[in-house]
């Protein structure tokens, strides 16, 4: 668990300053960045879904946020004590999930058919990754009010889901991880200049805002400092 000194630079107010003030130059060269870095993930990903989907026909839900939970510990270097559990919500789509804070459970869209997964393995893995990031980041917070820390707890979110898609991708020789997970990266900041100019309205308080901010701020330090700052925030080692 970090401190609260280490945590004060991470609030809301302060990290939406930093944002109103950054250059839109700065964010579209994170977005350069990560197209070039990612080019043959973000083409297409048919035939690599097709077989990876093959290899991982009839995959239990619990299986895949198993493999999740032990790649991301590791990166994180987290031996995290909390449990956490993971649900199955038919109101939800497929490639949607949600966190539970108080009672330390994910939610998530997902339905198995008899015929193979309805939602494609890799998606679902990048959806839990970003979901179980939640779980590693409230474990660091708690007990402070994550109502004040929404920017923050999404930018590593979506952060700890690239490093997911990496290290799945290299496991299971699959271009799919990466390819969800960057699109969504590149849609977010594609969006921010838009997010950004609703900043005084009572909009920049909704999901998508804090989504497409967290997303932008903690791209933009990826691009310029690499995937450790995740490791180090969460250590409560980062510097500014």
């Amino acid at each position: 668990m970090v401190d609260a000194d280490f945590l004060a630079a991470f609030m809301d107010d302060d990290l939406i300053e930093q944002l109103n003030g950054m250059p839109t130059s700065i964010v579209e060269r994170a977005r350069e960045h990560f197209e070039r870095k990612y080019s043959f993930s973000l083409r297409g990903n048919s035939g690599q879904e097709r077989r990876h989907q093959k290899q991982r026909q009839g995959t239990d839900i619990d299986e895949i946020f198993k493999e999740v939970k032990e790649e991301l510990d590791r990166f994180v270097g987290i031996k995290n004590e909390l449990r956490c559990e993971v649900f199955i919500d038919r109101s939800l789509q497929g490639w949607e999930g949600r966190y539970d804070p108080n009672f330390l459970y994910i939610d998530v869209g997902y339905q198995p058919r008899k015929s193979g997964l309805s939602t494609p393995a890799s998606q679902m893995t990048i959806v839990l990754a970003h979901e179980y990031a939640h779980h590693l980041t409230f474990c660091a917070l708690k007990p402070v009010p994550q109502a004040l820390f929404s920017t923050f707890i999404e930018g590593v979110a979506f952060g700890l889901e690239r490093v997911a898609a990496d290290l799945f991708t290299k496991k299971y020789a699959s271009s799919a991880f990466q390819h969800f997970a960057l699109r969504e990266t590149i849609d977010l900041l594609e969006d921010f200049e838009s997010v950004r100019q609703l900043s005084a309205s009572p909009l920049s308080v909704s999901s998508y805002a804090c989504h497409a901010r967290g997303n932008a701020l903690f791209a933009v330090l990826e691009s310029e400092r690499g995937q450790d700052i995740y490791r180090q925030i969460l250590h409560g080692e980062f510097k500014w």
